[in-house]
C-alpha cells in the first residue's frame, strides 16, 4: 500500500463523495472511460473559475464497473518539460525572535522546541506553495471535516497565516485565531482573523475561547507528546466541534515502483534517522486515529490524497501541479530539512550533492508523488 492507493483504504466523507457521483456530471463536468476503469474528471465552475477537482482524491474514490478498486494511476507524458525548481517569493516577514544558523533563520520563541524547519522568506514562500498543493489535493477546499457555520476557529502552526486568512475570507461570520512559534503573519489582514505567537504544546491555552473547529497541518510530527496535545484540543473544542489533521507519511511513493532504491527514498530515510536523534518519530500517521479514539473523538474519518512530483503527468493541469510539487520537494531537500539531515551525519556538501541527485531523479524517469492523510474527528455533544 506504500506506492498504490486503493478505494478500500479510505473512509469517504459523504459531502465530498457526493461530488464525484455520476449524477453530478451535468453540474461539475464530463466523465470519461479509461482503460483502467471508470474515472471521473470534475471541474468546479460555481464561482466562474474552472479548477481541476483533485485527480488523486477522485481516483482513490473510483471503482471499476465491476466494483473493483482502481489503483492510483496518472498517465505519463513521455516528452516532459521541467520547471526550474524555483519557488517565486510570496512572503518575507521577519520574525524578531528568529535565530540565524547556517545561512537560514529559525524560530527563537522556544529554543527547546523540536521544530526543525526555518521561518525565513524562502521558507515562507515554500509554505504558501505547500498550501496551494494541499488545497489542490482536496478539490481546492481548505478542509474535509463536515463543519457547518463555525463561529470560532483555531489554526495550529499557522505558518504565514495563509490558511487562516483564506478561511476567514470564506467564513466572514467566524472568528479565526492562528497560532505559531514564529510571528511571520501579516497584521490586520482580515477583520475576523488574528494571530498569536505560541507553542501549542508547551503553552497554556486558558486564554483561548472554546472553538468549533481546530485545524492543524503538517505539525503533528513535531509534538513530543501527541496524545497530550490531542487532549488539549479535545478540551478546547465545543461539544460537537471538529478537529482536522493533515499529515504525510514519509514514504517515497510512486505508481510504478520508480522511487525504489532512489536518492529521494534515501533522503526520506536520512530525515527519519536525523529526527530520531532528537526523539522525533518520523511517521505519526498510523498513530493519529488510535490516539484520537483514546482521547474521546468519534466519527473519525480519513481521506488519502496526493500530488505528483515533477512534470511527468500527461494531463496539463496535473503537470502544473507536478511543477509545484517538484519545487516544493526540492526546496525541502536542499534546505528546509537541512538541520535534520545534518543530525543524520551529512555535511553541507553532502546535502548539496543529495539535492542535485534528487533533482536529477525528478527530471529523469522517476514518477513520484507525495501522499497525504486528511483525518478529522468530532467531540461528542
Amino acid at each position: 500500500m506504500d506506492n498504490i492507493l486503493r478505494a478500500s483504504s479510505v473512509t469517504l466523507f459523504p459531502h465530498i463523495a457526493s461530488l464525484t457521483a455520476p449524477t453530478a456530471e451535468s453540474r461539475y463536468g464530463p466523465s470519461y472511460k479509461s482503460r483502467t476503469g471508470f474515472f471521473l474528471r470534475i471541474f468546479i465552475t460555481e464561482t466562474n473559475t474552472t479548477q481541476l477537482y483533485a485527480y488523486t482524491l477522485v481516483l482513490i474514490m473510483a471503482t471499476s464497473e465491476a466494483g473493483v478498486p482502481i489503483p492510483f494511476k496518472i498517465e505519463v507524458d513521455t516528452s516532459v518539460s521541467h520547471s526550474n525548481g524555483a519557488i517565486p517569493s510570496t512572503s518575507n516577514i521577519a520574525d524578531s525572535s528568529g535565530i540565524s544558523e547556517n545561512g537560514r533563520i529559525y524560530q527563537g520563541y522556544n529554543p527547546s522546541s523540536t521544530y526543525a524547519l526555518p521561518n525565513d522568506g524562502e521558507e515562507q514562500s515554500r509554505l504558501d506553495l505547500q498550501h496551494i498543493l494541499c488545497r489542490r489535493m482536496i478539490g481546492n477546499r481548505l478542509y474535509v471535516a463536515p463543519i457547518q457555520n463555525p463561529k470560532s476557529v483555531m489554526d495550529i502552526a499557522t505558518g504565514t497565516g495563509i490558511w487562516a486568512l483564506e478561511f476567514a475570507n470564506e467564513h466572514p461570520d467566524a472568528k479565526v485565531v492562528g497560532t505559531d512559534l514564529s510571528a511571520i503573519q501579516p497584521p490586520n489582514a482580515a477583520p475576523n482573523a488574528s494571530f498569536l505567537q505560541e507553542d501549542a504544546e508547551r503553552d497554556n491555552w486558558s486564554h483561548h475561547p472554546q472553538f468549533d473547529f481546530i485545524h492543524a497541518r503538517l505539525v503533528a510530527i513535531w509534538f513530543k507528546n501527541l496524545e497530550a496535545v490531542l487532549r488539549k484540543i479535545y478540551n478546547q473544542l465545543t461539544p460537537g466541534g471538529w478537529v482536522e489533521f493533515q499529515e504525510l507519511p514519509p514514504v517515497a511513493c510512486s505508481q510504478d515502483g520508480t522511487t525504489v532504491g532512489t536518492q529521494y527514498e534515501r533522503f526520506l530515510q536520512l530525515v527519519g534517522k536525523g529526527l530520531a536523534t532528537i526523539g522525533i518519530e518520523n511517521d505519526v500517521t498510523p498513530k493519529l486515529k488510535p490516539l484520537m479514539e483514546k482521547v474521546g473523538f468519534v466519527d473519525i474519518q480519513e481521506v488519502k490524497s496526493g500530488y505528483p512530483v515533477g512534470s511527468w503527468p500527461k494531463d496539463p493541469q496535473m503537470k502544473e501541479i507536478g511543477h509545484m510539487g517538484e519545487a516544493n520537494v526540492l526546496s525541502v531537500v536542499r534546505g528546509a530539512l537541512s538541520k535534520s539531515l545534518a543530525a543524520a551525519g551529512l555535511s553541507e556538501a553532502d546535502i548539496a550533492k543529495l539535492g542535485d541527485n534528487v533533482e536529477a531523479e525528478i527530471r529523469g524517469g522517476m514518477h513520484a508523488y507525495v501522499m497525504t492523510l486528511f483525518i478529522c474527528g468530532r467531540k461528542p455533544e
